[in-house]
């Protein structure tokens, strides 16, 4: 009785809209024309309003319909603002923290979008101890450091001379900071509005993160509504896809992503058509580092 209720609301509240619609198609012109177009865009939102306000207040069985209309709350993206959150272990300050070289940071606006970054000051960790000392704060880290760069903070002669190339010597600086995206979750109402490109964009303007010149993540952090028609592969594309279109390329043959907040860097200049696939898993057996750093220098990559 209760999904029925809200149902005939909706349809009621529908052929309203749909009424104030047709008249305004047919009836004056000018100002009054324009008046009554106004009330069918204001009518169209009291229809979604009213009737998620009564799905919300009753306890409803999930549908497609509820969801649709769940998912249709409307957002002015010019008056949001990105507002950071600073975390550790305890809540000291980094000096202070157990793992100097690490803080963790959440952004978020309201309940409409959160984004947990991690970031890394490779000048306070100890010389060969790159691998152990992420290893302690996070898995994500960890997984990410040991794809990318050896125990020394450098990056890998293999993934320097593989995928696009656009990634080398640079991000070996000892006194370098880089930022890592955890995650970025839009809540599910305000989704397809471009939520997620106006956090990213603001994420990488934000001055907490104004000393890290590269900024990484792994395409899967993206949190994506429902299940897509091809499975985990068509989610992940979809993530890929984003992140691209925000500048991030990918670094070397991994799974992972970066930005460069350098507009000269290489990366920056490289269109999305022309990134690469990951060939993390590829290579030939027994094809060593040394063997890789050997086929950096034949090349000319520096790393």
């Amino acid at each position: 009785m209760r999904w029925k209720l809200c149902l005939l609301v909706h349809r009621r509240l529908r052929r309203e809209l749909e009424h104030i619609e047709l008249a305004s198609q047919h009836r004056g012109s000018g100002r009054r024309a324009a008046g009554r177009r106004g009330s069918g865009r204001r009518c169209q939102w009291l229809v979604i309003e009213v009737t998620a306000f009564l799905i919300t207040v009753f306890p409803l069985q999930r549908t497609p319909l509820a969801d649709d209309i769940m998912a249709s709350k409307r957002i002015d993206i010019s008056t949001l603002q990105l507002k950071m959150d600073e975390r550790d272990d305890e809540g000291l300050d980094s000096s202070e923290s157990e793992w100097p070289y690490w803080q963790e940071y959440r952004f978020a606006v309201r309940d409409i979008v959160t984004i947990h970054v991690e970031t890394i000051d490779k000048a306070k960790i100890e010389p060969g101890a790159f691998h152990t000392s992420l290893d302690e704060v996070s898995e994500d880290l960890l997984q990410f450091s040991k794809a990318v760069f050896d125990c020394s903070g450098r990056i890998k002669a293999k993934v320097a001379c593989s995928g696009t190339q656009v990634w080398g010597a640079e991000l070996n600086k000892t006194d370098a900071k880089f930022a890592y995206i955890k995650d970025i979750i839009v809540s599910p109402q305000y989704r397809r509005q471009g939520v997620g490109r106006w956090a990213i964009d603001a994420l990488l303007q934000h001055q907490a993160l104004e000393d890290c010149p590269w900024i990484f993540t792994w395409a899967t952090s993206l949190n994506l509504p429902g299940k897509p028609a091809g499975g985990a592969n068509a989610r992940q594309n979809a993530a890929i896809a984003f992140f691209r279109k925000q500048g991030f390329r990918r670094v070397g043959g991994t799974w992972f992503f970066g930005y460069a907040r350098d507009g000269g860097h290489p990366s920056r200049a490289l269109p999305i058509e022309g990134d690469a696939e990951a060939t993390q898993t590829a290579g030939a057996r027994g094809f060593t580092e040394r063997k890789y750093e050997e086929l950096a220098r034949a090349v000319g990559v520096k790393w």
